[in-house]
């Protein structure tokens, strides 16, 4: 099925846009918590989507974008209490997401840029250099990547914030936390803390 000229990540929809955007389908707001309980899953083919109408499930086909990123390479350290996955989006840029398994909690350290424009020398992401933001729903996309452990912690790390990160930051957060909170159709714990720090520490490649 073609998909719109208009098409939208339906992750970088918090309830109130996901409600919006059945509106103009003249869908009832029930329908936003129905697709969010999807997407809280990792199921973004409206397909998939079976306590949807049939017709409406083809409308959300022609306006979602295909934007899910592909897990390249997976790797596990630390007696199996740290995830490192490296997730390329369909532009070809390549990310890694880190999920830090404790005792009692679990942590969540996502990008919010490809590359870092900050350059230290130090760092294999500042030497390889700035190349774009990611957008709201694939900062969003990262947090579900990783939803078949419990996270109770979210860790953004800064990735150059003096390079305009704060704006890119706010929106998915707000998301994954307040709107598609995971655990809140049955998918696990939630989102309970929202950390930033400004080291750039998500390398382009997993070492």
């Amino acid at each position: 099925m073609p998909v719109s000229s208009q098409a939208i990540d339906p992750y970088a929809l918090d309830r109130d846009g996901l409600a919006a955007l059945l509106a103009t389908f003249d869908q009832p707001r029930y329908r936003a918590d129905q697709v969010a309980g999807w997407l809280v899953r990792g199921v973004d083919d409206p397909a998939q989507m079976t306590d949807l109408p049939t017709g409406l499930r083809e409308q959300l086909a022609e306006r979602f974008a295909p934007t899910r990123p592909e897990l390249v390479a997976h790797r596990v350290a630390d007696d199996g209490h740290t995830h490192k996955l490296l997730l390329r989006f369909p532009d070809g840029e390549a990310i890694e997401t880190v999920l830090m398994l404790y005792p009692r909690r679990a942590t969540v350290c996502i990008s919010t840029q490809a590359g870092c424009a900050m350059g230290c020398p130090f760092c294999a992401t500042g030497q390889a250099g700035f190349r774009r933001q990611l957008t709201a729903g694939e900062v969003v996309r990262q947090v579900v990547a990783a939803q078949h452990r419990h996270r109770q912690s979210l860790a953004h790390p800064g990735q150059g914030l003096q390079h305009g990160g704060g704006d890119a930051r706010e929106p998915p957060v707000g998301v994954a936390q307040d709107d598609l909170r995971i655990g809140g159709h049955g998918a696990g714990e939630g989102v309970r803390r929202c950390t930033g720090r400004q080291n750039p520490t998500t390398p382009t490649r997993i070492r």
